[in-house]
């Protein structure tokens, strides 16, 4: 069984690392919606953005979210997609550089490989670095019922490394097994959790059964810089053409099911 690393085992002053990864030697280099790990708004943009989630998101009660932003100009994407690049929003104890255990949001992701398109890996960030790399001022965010919080944490601790397929894909297909994203790697954990299980055929079964993908259009990959060959090269293609998790399919199922409990934007507050 592989276990993903909680900041609460860390040893004191690793709380002032700004990334740390699990399963995985490389550190974060960015992911496919966005520059190479840029940085688009000022520290203290970010933090009246990140102050105004951890108002409003109730940590008493939140313990598990999804969020989401994207790396490139929304002009960019089609109309259907607002968000690209989605990672799991956990609050949970941290140790600081003092030895005090404090409380704060962490994002569980998965990043592309810099050295190797073709690979993925793990990594966690505080959440102001992640909104620090969304290039537009909003990002999503869906909070699902209680119950569903609590078994995708479980699931995310206890399996999320081995739930990894290490094959990265940006047009990753949750219906087949073959590659991986960020989105599709965060269904798989969803669902390990929803249906208690982490056996990859049952998983893909499920997803075919229960989970609408959203298909894309080879052009948006063509503007997201991907290239045919890139595309193609994969041959990570369903029935319906090319199609993978986001957001929006995130959205969709929650709310199918009945496991939604909040749907968010959050844009930037206004300066003062």
């Amino acid at each position: 069984m592989s276990r993903l690393a909680h900041p609460a085992r860390l040893r004191p002053g690793f709380f002032l690392v700004l990334l740390y990864c699990w399963f995985c030697p490389h550190v974060w280099a960015g992911d496919a919606s966005s520059a190479s790990g840029a940085i688009f708004h000022a520290p203290e943009t970010v933090a009246a953005w990140q102050q105004q989630i951890e108002q409003t998101l109730e940590p008493g009660h939140t313990t598990l979210a999804i969020i989401a932003r994207t790396g490139r100009p929304r002009s960019q994407l089609p109309d259907d997609m607002r968000y690209v690049h989605s990672a799991y929003l956990v609050y949970e104890p941290a140790v600081a550089a003092d030895g005090e255990i404090v409380e704060q949001w962490f994002t569980y992701q998965l990043f592309r490989d810099a050295e190797d398109k073709h690979h993925s890996h793990l990594a966690v960030q505080p959440l102001a670095e992640f909104l620090a790399g969304s290039c537009e001022a909003d990002v999503g965010v869906l909070v699902p019922v209680p119950v569903l919080q609590q078994k995708t944490l479980t699931a995310l601790r206890e399996h999320g490394g081995e739930l990894r397929r290490e094959a990265y894909h940006l047009l990753a297909n949750p219906h087949r097994m073959q590659f991986e994203n960020c989105n599709t790697w965060m269904l798989r954990v969803l669902f390990a959790g929803l249906y208690d299980t982490t056996d990859d055929a049952r998983l893909t079964a499920d997803m075919r059964a229960y989970f609408q993908p959203q298909v894309v259009e080879l052009g948006l990959w063509y503007r997201l810089g991907g290239g045919l060959a890139d595309v193609l090269e994969g041959e990570d293609k369903g029935p319906n053409g090319y199609q993978t998790a986001t957001f929006t399919s995130f959205e969709r199922f929650l709310q199918q099911q009945g496991l939604l409990e909040h749907a968010y934007t959050f844009a930037i507050p206004p300066e003062d």
